[in-house]
C-alpha cells in the first residue's frame, strides 16, 4: 500500500498489475505482456468499446502483439496498417520464430532492424489473414503477395468493397504517416490536421466495431524526434480514445 492510500498488486500468473484505491475499488489495470520501452493497456474507444492498445518505438515489435492476440482470439485477423512506408519489402518478407528462443527475443535479435518486415512475417506465420495498407510510399516497396492490398489515398481505402466484408480488424498505425516524410528534425513537419481529416466521424463509426486491437509505432527517427512522436500520439488519443495513454496537453 502506498502513502497515498493506493494498493498495488502484481499477478504473475496473468501478467497484470492492479491498482486499487484505499476503499478496495479497482481503478486501473495495466497489462504487462510486454517488453521494456512499450506501453500496453486496455483503453476505451470513443464508442465505449474497450480494446487493448500497444505502443512501442520500433514498428517490427507489433508482430509480438499480433502473436499474443492470435493466441487470445485463436484465429487469424486482418489488419489495417496506416504507415508512410508500406513496410512490405519483398526481399525481406519472411521470418520464422525459433523454437529455442522466446518470440520477443526472436523479433528483437533476428528480424531486420529496418522495421519493414513485420506485416509479411505476420502473414507468413498465419497471424494475419489479410493486410490493407494505407501509405504514402513509392511502388518499389510493394510486395506482390495476394494477401496485401495497397492504397495511396484514404478515399480509395474506404471505398474498397473488400474491407467492408471484414468483421474483425487490427488497426496498426505508424505515426510517421502523419508527417511530410522528412525525418530530419529541422525539416520534418507533423500533420495534426491530416489526422483529423483521416479519422472522420463516418470512418470511425465504420472502424470501431471491427477493431480487436491497436498497435502504434512511435518511430521517432522518422517523425523528426520523440517530441514530435508524442505530440502525434496525444492527438491520436484525443481523436480515437475515451481515456488517456500518456496524459493530456491542450495544444494538440
Amino acid at each position: 500500500t502506498s502513502k497515498c492510500g493506493y494498493a498495488i498488486f502484481i499477478c504473475s500468473k496473468s501478467c497484470k498489475l492492479l491498482l486499487y484505491s484505499g476503499k478496495g475499488a479497482k481503478i486501473m489495470e495495466i497489462y504487462d505482456r510486454a517488453f521494456p520501452g512499450s506501453i500496453v493497456t486496455p483503453i476505451k474507444l470513443k464508442n465505449g468499446e474497450s480494446i487493448e492498445l500497444a505502443c512501442f518505438i520500433e514498428h517490427r515489435f507489433a508482430l509480438y502483439y499480433w502473436l499474443k492476440w492470435h493466441e487470445k482470439y485463436d484465429r487469424s485477423i486482418s489488419i489495417l496498417s496506416i504507415d508512410y512506408h508500406t513496410d512490405t519489402m519483398p526481399e525481406r518478407s519472411e521470418h520464422q520464430f525459433s523454437k529455442d528462443k522466446e518470440p520477443i527475443l526472436s523479433i528483437w535479435q533476428d528480424m531486420d532492424e529496418g522495421n519493414d518486415t513485420q506485416i509479411c512475417a505476420g502473414l507468413s506465420n498465419e497471424l494475419l489473414e489479410h493486410a490493407y495498407i494505407l501509405h504514402k510510399g513509392d511502388d518499389s516497396t510493394m510486395n506482390n503477395c495476394e494477401s496485401i492490398s495497397y492504397y495511396n489515398h484514404p478515399d480509395k481505402l474506404f471505398s474498397a468493397d473488400r474491407i467492408y466484408g471484414e468483421e474483425d480488424l487490427y488497426l496498426d498505425i505508424d505515426l510517421d504517416y502523419f508527417t511530410n516524410g522528412k525525418s530530419d528534425e529541422h525539416s520534418c513537419k507533423i500533420l495534426l490536421r491530416e489526422m483529423e481529416q483521416l479519422f472522420t466521424t463516418d470512418r470511425k463509426e465504420f472502424l470501431f466495431p471491427k477493431i480487436r486491437g491497436i498497435t502504434v509505432a512511435l518511430e521517432p527517427i522518422y517523425c523528426g524526434g520523440l517530441f514530435n512522436s508524442l505530440l502525434l500520439l496525444l492527438k491520436l488519443q484525443k481523436i480515437l480514445f475515451d481515456g488517456q495513454i500518456i496524459g493530456d496537453w491542450p495544444y494538440c
